[in-house]
């Protein structure tokens, strides 16, 4: 069990400690299947960490069609010497897993395995069974889909006769395989002994093997569009593969030919000659450019006029305080501020963004209401309009 949490602390960490000298991490979640309650606890203490169970509560079933709503989104998922007992397709277990951690989260699994090259089902077409005692011994009585029934002997149980029925022997090609197909990359498999703490493996099979849930590939652009302004413009572009895998980033200008932008797993890029009237499409494909996997298209801003409406205008007639929707856009992509005067009274800031919509909800008869919009810093009056509610 000491693997476990060397294996835990140099993934979550980057480093080898004790779970003493864990630091608290109440912002990391983490589930455990029947973890040994000698760290269970201690990661409760740490982390914001839940043990499950089969057989009692809280119970999970890791080959369940769905998965309970509190068993997801965590950031790691600890799972010792369970998925050989797991009722087939233990495909459908190692997919569960997937979906229940965050993009990128970290599943460690150990699990008995050999060196053969496949996994040896004991029982592949286990479907509606049943184990009961026969003269002292078990017997797996099965009933497959098509009917068929099945009865099989000198079976393995861990824990004791009769206790928990080993499904399967693993080999470590086929784990390998079933993380690859259930969306996980940065597969490991952890040979190195940890002296220091006990961890020594004298036989090169049933080693921890832990691995990262692959999160969708993205390409993103900011600011987009980019801000009106004389000559280029400038805009960040960040990209992520979502699996380590090496991602390339084309550009292609107005759907002319692509150009190379940017190759690396993830990464962030600046673009610095984005021109009003132009369309910059960045595409991130695969290794090998053979699959779309995001893409993001980028323009700059044209200057336009100032707009500041309000709607309607004037406010139907009415005994309580009528209401009209304020909406403006300084043009350019710059910040505006849009104040208020009620009866050429003092200004007070009604909203400040670049544009937007805002209800002015308290506008009464008998009473002018001029909105201004300014520049940035209220020095020049970009556009104003005077609200106000009907008498009748």
């Amino acid at each position: 069990m000491r693997a476990v949490i060397h294996v835990l602390s140099t993934q979550l960490f980057g480093k080898n400690l004790l779970l003493s000298d864990f630091p608290a991490r109440p912002d990391i979640r983490g589930l455990g299947m029947t973890d040994w309650e000698g760290y269970a606890s201690r990661l409760a203490e740490k982390f914001t960490y839940q043990n499950t169970y089969y057989h009692q509560e809280p119970r999970l079933d890791i080959s369940a069609v769905e998965i309970p709503v509190q068993f997801l989104a965590n950031d790691f998922i600890i799972s010792s010497e369970v998925f050989e007992h797991v009722v087939p397709p233990v495909s459908r277990a190692f997919e569960n897993v997937s979906k229940m951690l965050k993009p990128r989260g970290l599943f460690i699994l150990i699990v008995p395995y050999m060196k053969n090259k496949e996994t040896v089902e004991h029982f592949p077409e286990l479907y509606d069974f049943t184990v009961v005692e026969d003269h002292e011994a078990f017997l797996l009585k099965n009933e497959t889909r098509e009917g068929v029934f099945q009865e099989f002997r000198n079976l393995v149980f861990h824990g004791g006769p009769g206790a928990t029925l080993e499904m399967r022997v693993f080999s470590e090609n086929s784990i390998i395989q079933h993380l690859r197909n259930a969306g996980f990359h940065a597969i490991q498999v952890h040979h190195e002994p940890d002296f220091a703490h006990g961890v020594w493996w004298p036989q090169a099979w049933a080693l921890p093997i832990s691995a990262r849930s692959n999160a969708l590939p993205t390409i993103t652009a900011s600011p987009n569009p980019v801000a009106v302004g004389e000559g280029a413009g400038s805009t960040m572009i960040t990209w992520d593969t979502g699996d380590d895998t090496v991602g390339y980033v084309y550009i292609s200008v107005n759907d002319r030919e692509e150009i190379l932008f940017a190759r690396s797993p993830q990464g962030s890029s600046t673009a610095n000659w984005i021109l009003t009237g132009s369309s910059y499409e960045f595409r991130l494909y695969n290794s090998d450019h053979t699959k779309l996997l995001d893409k993001v298209v980028v323009t700059k801003l044209s200057k336009i006029a100032p707009t500041l409406r309000a709607f309607p205008n004037p406010v139907p007639a009415g005994e309580d305080a009528g209401k009209t929707t304020i909406s403006w856009d300084t043009g350019d992509g710059s910040v505006g501020q849009v104040y208020i005067s009620t009866n050429g009274g003092e200004e007070s800031l009604f909203a400040a963004s670049c544009r937007g919509s805002v209800a002015a909800n308290w506008l009464l008869s008998g009473r002018d209401y001029e909105f201004r919009l300014y520049n940035s810093d209220h020095t020049k009056l970009l556009e104003r309009v005077v609200a106000t509610k009907a008498t009748q």
